[in-house]
């Protein structure tokens, strides 16, 4: 299960459900995602595009430099910057209930 299959090396283990997860994880799991990408998308443009790129597209800081003409560098700064700030706004969440 744990082997390559088909072009892009997904495992089959990929295409099985979580078996552990229930209805409500799920749902707390898919909101906090939703408040995630919302509060990424309120960080400065360049940060939130840094941290969209290498968290939810699966791309280097190489890749990301090259995509967006800045040095590697920055790359990395932009995403410390961006998750800093995610992190503030999350905590407020936390604290919120």
């Amino acid at each position: 299960m744990d082997e390559p299959v088909g072009e892009d090396g997904e495992t089959f283990a990929a295409f099985i459900a979580d078996e552990g997860e229930g209805p409500e994880e799920s749902a707390m799991r898919n909101e906090m995602d939703e408040i995630i990408r919302t509060e990424v998308q309120k960080l400065p443009p360049n940060w939130a595009m840094a941290i969209s790129l290498y968290h939810f597209d699966d791309l280097s800081y190489d890749e990301i430099a090259e995509i967006m003409d800045i040095p590697r560098a920055t790359v990395g700064t932009y995403i410390l910057r961006g998750r800093n700030q995610l992190a503030k706004k999350l905590a407020q969440f936390a604290t919120a209930d």
